[in-house]
């Protein structure tokens, strides 16, 4: 997965998705618009911001020799693991609070599922849960279920004798959900883990509030009321999420827990997991006082155990033995990405322009100088940065990249500097490591890629001359220009300003939400206005367009009030609203007298995270086949996560849809007509859909089947009245 290259894919989409949506008739208006959302600083988007960090540093044979355990991974451990590990192991001892606090792919899962495994392992004669692994999501669950599922059913010793439970919301139907463990999957059948509960429990703090509170759970905790002592270890996942009202929700729940199963006395081990452990002297002692609350245990800094990464200078060659490699302006042009090219065509081609090949590409670039550079720089000092700044960072390191790359090349049309930090990122990204004593590829560097997008709303246009846009939440009161909300009309593309004027007051409303509500709720006394050089009432006659109530007037830019002649700060407007039957405003454009055309300038936070989906489930950019790409969404609530999940599925298939349907027409040679291109879509699918080729018919109908039919019938439906049906 290319992430640099899929973040700046997921702006551009959005972007041609925008300028699809809101394309100004005013040419100058609709360029101000967007060199307003694509503002470095001051747009909807922020990044891509990139990071390189080195790898982790593996445990000494000491340490793992001395692990004590007696189920423990065959594989090379990191530090941090060996030392959770030591913290978490029951052997001949009491385990130790333990917060464990490094980055992405470090194995945070193993450095207590090794332990936790063992002690079921130990415990194995006694009946009850011995472990609750609480996660913030469910899909987060289910992820690390089929982790779990491996690690035991891969090991004889615990093969058929340790057992866990998947206890989320599903679970409810014998026939959908499995009654045993299995190579790919633990428990989930709610009946069977009621009846026989697991070693390890893992759910999220709802069903856990439930099977405390629900008498036809309580068989759950049969063997634990029991054995009070049995339950020794309770883990968070995604520590860092159990904030403000849901992490005093958790503290209350854990709290309930160790009553309603007499759990003794700073007996149950405390076990957090988090990327986030913050920045300064005291972040470890913050954090742990911040978990002790959660858990209502005893918790010091001591507790925390946090990354330990290789340094530079054993990582690398001696500088004086690197090599300086680059390629040529002209060859960084050429390596763009083409349209459909190909994941394994596009890597090729960025070994080529440098010269390397995919055989031990993580030594030869460890001999580059400029990969050297571009770690030390994202090194030195904390934080992600944008390519610019990376840019500008690695031209006070390198000579060569400062000297022979400028920021921009006119003949080419591209920035060269940011195009080989891209292609050298790329090839990074790519790079494996393989490790001698597992025998498992582990990535050369970790490479992370954020983008941050904004919605889209709360847009205002500034009431002057000259077309400005803001943020409502930038607007500041000491400016002198006022800003009130921009209207635009999807039939016609003209745009101007919203505004709310009362019958006895010759001035417009400051308060922008008070337009905005009496815009949603077609108050007679919202005005669609614009410069009456772009449109006036000669030209409202001529468009057919019969107002209620017009008027001219210059408006004041610093308090909205109407004035009859013209001075700077004063903008010669005309203004027009048009009322139905029933004496609330009927929205039609004034520009093109079409009606329910005009709309608020926006696009909700739904829309863009459907927009960026699609294009990380449809890029070329990814080695992976569908099946395999997943995307992990996290929101502030159970409605919003509801609400977005099935407008994006909705989206998601408009935009999967549209995909397919153009990779077909770009197999054609010359023109097709609509009937022929249907046939052709069809046939194309029914053998293509299932990348694997062994199931194509079952994929066309699942990857094709329309989402608003769901409810009326399945793609199952099909499949079982015979494969010969079409579906359109």
């Amino acid at each position: 997965m290319l992430s640099l290259k899929q973040a700046i894919e997921i702006k551009e989409s959005i972007l041609a998705y925008l300028k699809a949506t809101f394309t100004f008739q005013d040419k100058k208006v609709h360029q101000v618009f967007y060199d307003f959302i694509t503002h470095s600083t001051e747009g909807m988007f922020k990044g891509p911001y990139i990071s390189l960090r080195l790898p982790f540093v593996k445990a000494n044979p000491e340490e793992i020799s001395n692990i004590p355990m007696t189920i423990k991974p065959d594989w090379p451990p990191y530090d941090h693991q060996v030392k959770s590990w030591h913290r978490l192991s029951t052997l001949d001892k009491k385990p130790e609070p333990t917060l464990i606090t490094t980055g992405t792919g470090s194995g945070k899962t193993e450095s207590f599922l090794s332990p936790v495994l063992d002690y079921c392992y130990q415990q194995q004669h006694r009946y009850g849960i011995k472990v609750i692994i609480l996660y913030p999501m469910n899909a987060l669950a289910t992820d690390q279920a089929e982790r779990l599922a491996e690690a035991i059913y891969s090991d004889d010793r615990l093969k058929r004798k340790v057992t866990a439970g998947l206890f989320i919301g599903e679970g409810k139907d014998n026939k959908n959900f499995p009654t045993a463990m299995e190579p790919k999957n633990i428990i989930e059948n709610r009946e069977t883990i009621l009846g026989s509960p697991p070693d390890i429990l893992l759910t999220n703090f709802k069903m856990l509030d439930y099977a405390l509170m629900k008498a036809n759970y309580h068989d759950l905790w049969s063997g634990n009321l029991q054995d009070p002592s049995l339950l020794q270890f309770l883990i968070l996942d995604e520590l860092h999420t159990y904030d403000g009202a849901q992490g005093t929700d958790v503290a209350n729940l854990i709290r309930r827990l160790k009553l309603q199963i007499n759990i003794p006395k700073n007996h149950l081990c405390p076990v957090g997991t988090s990327a986030t452990i913050g920045s300064g002297l005291n972040a470890p002692q913050l954090l742990a006082e911040y978990a002790s609350k959660v858990f209502g245990e005893a918790i010091g800094s001591d507790c925390v155990i946090s990354e330990n990464r290789q340094k530079i200078e054993d990582f690398f060659e001696a500088r004086d033995d690197l090599r300086d490699l680059m390629p040529s302006i002209k060859a960084l042009k050429e390596s763009s990405p083409a349209a459909d090219e190909a994941f394994g065509d596009f890597i090729k081609k960025q070994l080529q322009i440098w010269g390397l090949n995919k055989e031990n590409l993580s030594v030869q670039l460890r001999g580059l100088r400029i990969v050297r550079d571009l770690v030390e720089v994202l090194n030195e000092r904390e934080g992600i940065f944008t390519m610019n700044q990376l840019s500008n960072m690695l031209s006070s390191k390198s000579n060569n990249f400062r000297d022979n790359y400028p920021q921009w090349s006119e003949t080419h049309k591209f920035s060269p500097k940011e195009a080989l930090i891209q292609s050298l990122f790329t090839i990074i990204t790519e790079a494996k490591e393989l490790d001698a004593g597992s025998g498992k590829e582990s990535p050369f560097l970790f490479a992370q890629t954020h983008i941050w997008i904004r919605e889209l709303n709360g847009v205002l246009r500034s009431v002057e001359n000259k077309p400005r846009f803001t943020w409502k939440d930038h607007v500041s009161p000491e400016e002198n220009t006022l800003a009130l909300p921009p209207w635009f009309c999807r039939e016609c593309g003209a745009s101007g300003w919203l505004g709310v004027k009362h019958d006895n007051k010759e001035r417009f409303e400051k308060d922008v939400n008070d337009v905005y509500g009496k815009f949603f709720d077609n108050h007679k006394h919202i005005y669609f206005f614009n410069e009456t050089s772009k449109f006036s009432n000669k030209d409202v006659v001529e468009v057919g367009y019969e107002p209620t109530d017009h008027f001219r007037n210059y408006v004041s830019s610093e308090n909205l009030e109407f004035h009859t002649s013209y001075q700077e700060g004063r903008v010669d407007i005309s203004a027009f609203k048009k009322l139905g039957n029933n004496g609330r405003a009927a929205h039609y454009c004034p520009e093109c007298n079409t009606r329910n055309t005009v709309a608020i300038i926006g696009t909700r936070i739904p829309t863009l995270s459907s927009i960026a989906v699609s294009q990380t489930l449809s890029t070329d950019l990814d080695a992976q086949n569908e099946k395999q790409r997943k995307v992990l969404a996290f929101t502030n609530a159970v409605q919003d996560a509801a609400h977005q999940a099935s407008f994006v599925e909705a989206r998601n298939y408009r935009f999967t849809f549209r995909s397919s349907l153009q990779k077909v027409i770009n197999q054609q040679e010359g023109a097709v007509n609509l009937s022929e291109l249907a046939d052709q879509f069809i046939d194309y699918w029914k053998t293509h859909a299932d990348e694997s080729g062994k199931q194509p018919l079952d994929a066309y109908y699942y990857r094709f089947f329309p989402t608003d039919y769901l409810g009326k019938a399945s793609p199952k439906d099909y499949l079982d009245n015979g494969n010969n049906r079409r579906l359109r």
